[in-house]
């Protein structure tokens, strides 16, 4: 990957869904921007969303990278960290290979 790339977790969808401005520069130029799917379960999960929360999710889901878990991520190691955010760690250590624009080989 040539350029910058993202991969946001749960408080950054949020912040970056309310319009954080500070964010939104970070990433306008971005090649690439992802989430984990425990990321996306996390923000859906959330007993508190709205029509319009989930409108606007699933519009933005339309324009990242949603990675997922892969069967050979059997081995996670979870130090002073919530299980969701060391699944989320684990994927984009494990899916990226630094060719092209993908995280994915």
């Amino acid at each position: 990957m040539n350029g910058n790339g993202y991969l946001l977790d749960t408080n950054a969808i949020i912040a970056l869904l309310q319009g954080n401005q500070q964010l939104i520069q970070l990433l306008e130029n971005a090649e690439w921007i992802g989430i984990s799917i425990i990321s996306q379960l996390e923000f859906l999960a959330f007993s508190r969303l709205n029509e319009a929360d989930i409108l606007t999710f699933n519009q933005f889901i339309q324009r990242v990278e949603i990675l997922g878990l892969q069967p050979s991520q059997t081995t996670l190691i979870f130090v002073n960290h919530s299980i969701a955010a060391a699944i989320s760690l684990a994927i984009a250590r494990c899916n990226y290979c630094g060719h092209g624009n993908s995280f994915k080989c």
